[in-house]
């Protein structure tokens, strides 16, 4: 028929799949761990309750930090109630102004719903702040917790990408010392509370671009303060 062209048995083929592409997971774009979200509370009553990070998914890896103040005569500690947590750091008194530092880790599972510290008595303040890190594979260091400092003791990193986190908490007796993280973090959530005692916790995280010591990151406050705590960690 006029205008059509015989068969000749040529295949046409319009392009060649070279490969399965598989999308970046976690920041930069090269698939490092990166920052996901935070969930915090405050109390003064002797527990907190503090719910999943919006977002979290299963192997996240979760980072919490618990700050609080209490009456040295008569208050106590209290302990946390959700099981499957690596206690990372701890630093304590009840002597003088009572208080308690904790930090503490663990992989998500697939069902997170929410995380409690109870038995606590006689509390002044207390905060608990949970981030949750996506893309990540685990821990890589542990930095030592310092206190009556605003400069975190740096450490020592074995992978080019890791995501540094920055922990840090204060007291204050006259009023609240919000805190600034160092210039290269950005501030991921602020937890303060004003009752007999001022209590204010911040978290921070950085995107490594080289593996190796960090060197020492320092927060700032708008006023002296009467105690504080902080840590670093990085995660791979």
């Amino acid at each position: 028929m006029p205008g059509i062209r015989p068969f000749t048995g040529r295949k046409l083929t319009v392009g060649r799949v070279r490969g399965v592409y598989t999308p970046p997971t976690g920041g930069g774009g090269g698939g490092g761990p990166a920052f996901r979200s935070v969930s915090s509370n405050t109390s003064s009553l002797g527990s907190l309750t503090c719910t999943v990070p919006t977002g979290t998914a299963s192997g996240d890896v979760l980072v919490m930090q618990v700050w609080l103040t209490f009456d040295p005569k008569s208050g106590t500690y209290g302990s946390l109630a959700s099981s499957g947590w690596t206690q990372r750091a701890i630093s304590t008194s009840s002597s003088g102004d009572g208080w308690g530092y904790y930090v503490y880790t663990k992989t998500a599972g697939a069902s997170e719903t929410s995380y409690s510290w109870t038995g606590g008595s006689n509390w002044f303040a207390a905060s608990m702040q949970v981030m949750s890190i996506s893309g990540a594979t685990a821990l890589d260091v542990v930095g030592s917790p310092s206190n009556n400092t605003l400069t975190a003791t740096g450490v020592t990193t074995t992978t080019a990408t890791d995501l540094l986190v920055g922990l840090w908490a204060n007291r204050n007796t006259v009023n609240n010392r919000p805190m600034t993280p160092p210039g290269t973090m950005t501030l991921r959530n602020t937890a303060a509370l004003s009752n007999t005692y001022f209590i204010n916790a911040i978290m921070a995280t950085e995107t490594l671009s080289a593996s190796g010591a960090t060197g020492t990151r320092t927060a700032t406050s708008t006023g002296a303060i009467v105690g504080s705590f902080n840590m670093l960690l990085a995660v791979k």
